[in-house]
């Protein structure tokens, strides 16, 4: 297994392995997720790629991506109730089934470790969804703790 720098020219490989971890997130909120569509996320995943505050990773085995991750660098202002800080943010860790309890998302996380040391970042942060306790697990052993909560309610409520 190698690790290396995600590109736009990883998009369509994300979105592909992408596809069942979609799939398994619109089954479970369909009112939050659209149905998945690999040729709809490969224009997405470019241009997030694209982007400056952005850095992801590929995980791959003989060339076939195997996981990825992808995450934003957020720089925040000091305010008068806030720290300026510079966070890395982790919006999607995703690793194909047949690779996952191999250590590829540890070396994934891994990868999020040393570009938080490189970007001098004071956290590195993520949301999950409350239904994935797999990830809820994974996270937990790599060192992530809750620190707060984001709630929410559908409105209207019926």
């Amino acid at each position: 297994m190698e690790i290396g720098d995600a590109t736009s020219a990883d998009a369509r490989a994300i979105a592909q392995l992408g596809y069942s971890i979609h799939e398994r997130n619109f089954a479970r909120r369909p009112d939050w997720f659209k149905p998945p569509s690999v040729d709809d996320c490969v224009a997405h995943y470019a241009a997030w790629l694209g982007r400056r505050d952005v850095v992801g990773y590929v995980a791959t085995d003989h060339d076939t991506l195997i996981g990825y991750v992808l995450t934003r660098i957020v720089q925040r202002s000091e305010t008068p109730v806030t720290w300026a800080q510079v966070i890395v943010e982790v919006r999607e860790l995703g690793v194909s089934a047949s690779a996952q309890r191999s250590g590829v998302g540890h070396a994934l996380f891994g990868a999020v470790r040393g570009l938080a040391t490189r970007e001098s970042a004071s956290l590195v942060t993520l949301t999950n969804w409350e239904f994935n306790r797999e990830a809820h697990c994974f996270f937990e052993a790599e060192g992530v703790r809750l620190t707060r909560r984001h709630m929410s309610m559908t409105w209207p409520q019926h």
